[in-house]
Order: structure tokens, then sequence, then C-alpha cells
């Protein structure tokens, strides 16, 4: 299982789990669309990138 948070002031932390990376940033798109339209779909990809973890 790969592990990723979210902390950001708009909201409280988020944590999301999924099997694999791409899970993640399945994830993390939409919660940036919901949240934070600002970010792009290749913002999510290097979020995954440098913030994921095993868990």
């Amino acid at each position: 299982m790969r592990g990723l948070d979210c902390v950001h002031e708009a909201h409280e932390d988020i944590h999301f789990t999924a099997d694999d990376d791409e899970g993640l940033v399945e994830q993390v798109k939409g919660h940036i669309r919901e949240v934070h339209p600002d970010m792009s779909e290749d913002d999510a990809r290097q979020i995954v990138t440098q913030g994921a973890y095993d868990e």
C-alpha cells in the first residue's frame, strides 16, 4: 500500500491510500478538482512522486 497526506490550510488534513502511485494520482486528481482547482493533473502527479510513501 502507498500513502499520501494533503496538509493545507483550506481543509483538515487528508490521508489517501491506494495499492500503487497511479491509484494515488487518481485520488489526488479528484481531490484537486474539488478543493484545489488552481492545480493541474501534472501537479497531482508531482505531488504523488514527491510525497507518497509505503504504508
